[in-house]
């Protein structure tokens, strides 16, 4: 639930796990990945072998690259999660998590100058996690006149 930090490449499932909490969601653009992983871990034991099994690759065309997209299906994913619940679901985490992804998809409109969407998305991360500074600093500069973030696109 913190962060999904698996490269698809290096997962090894058996097919009965599949079987089990279904495919991939294709309605997800983005993330499918992490919801099948929360999905498995919340009926399947998981382990994870502390050493590398794929090279990550980085180029300008990779659709995760887009943060205002990947921080909308980061919050997608997080509110499906919560949907189904379930016992080894940590609920105040998980309301938590969802905050940071709105505060992350917030900053990343405020980055591309997008004030109103930057402040909806602030206002929904404060409403369900009020005491995380970042939401408060990043809502502050919206109301300033130098609105720019630390790597924002020049106007």
């Amino acid at each position: 639930m913190r962060a999904n930090h698996l490269a698809l490449s290096s997962v090894v499932i058996r097919r009965e796990c599949l079987a089990d909490c279904g495919e991939f969601d294709e309605s997800l653009s983005l993330a499918q990945d992490w919801d099948m992983w929360l999905r498995v871990s919340a009926r399947w034991p998981a382990a994870l072998l502390p050493a590398p099994l794929t090279l990550h690759r980085l180029h300008p065309g990779q659709r995760s690259r887009d943060q205002a997209a990947m921080r909308a299906w980061e919050a997608e994913v997080v509110r499906r999660a919560l949907a189904r619940g379930g016992p080894g679901l940590p609920r105040g985490l998980a309301l938590r998590r969802l905050s940071w992804a709105h505060c992350r998809l917030g900053r990343a409109w405020l980055r591309r100058g997008d004030m109103r969407s930057a402040v909806r998305e602030l206002k929904q991360a404060l409403t369900l996690f009020p005491f995380h500074p970042l939401i408060w600093m990043s809502l502050a500069r919206c109301a300033l006149p130098n609105r720019s973030l630390p790597g924002a696109a020049p106007p």
